[in-house]
């Protein structure tokens, strides 16, 4: 098994918790659960570039193969598989368009560049679950 499999497993359980929170709790709350969701993604995003090196696409197949080469199962078949690679690649190129625009805008356009990022870096983590459940 992968060395940082156990932990990103981890931390996408969380998410997957802070995603049925944020969707089935009283709607005075629904704001800052989904405020909070958007942090945790945004961290668990951010930890698996760092440890990828950069290369999240092949840091994910390698953790993959290695989880499945210890005997386990996916729940992804190889069609699953490459959908949910082709929508992740799509989503880092979104992603790191829109830090690059973050960082160049300010005001509304900032703000609005990072709230797109926080969706798509929500999204990405859904994908990224997808492959390794």
């Amino acid at each position: 098994m992968h060395p940082h499999y156990p932990a990103l497993n981890r931390d996408l359980k969380v998410v997957a918790a802070f995603e049925r929170v944020s969707t089935h709790i009283d709607p005075e709350f629904q704001t800052d659960a989904q405020e909070k969701l958007a942090l945790v993604c945004d961290e668990v995003f951010e930890g698996v570039r760092a440890k990828s090196g950069g290369n999240v696409i092949d840091y994910l197949i390698t953790m993959r193969e290695s989880h499945l080469d210890s005997g386990e199962k996916t729940a992804a078949s190889s069609e699953v598989l490459y959908d949910t690679l082709l929508k992740l690649a799509a989503a880092l190129h979104v992603d790191e368009v829109l830090t690059k625009a973050a960082r160049v805008e300010t005001g509304e356009t900032k703000t609005a560049a990072l709230n797109a990022r926080a969706l798509g870096r929500e999204y990405a983590v859904t994908l990224m679950r997808n492959l390794l459940a």
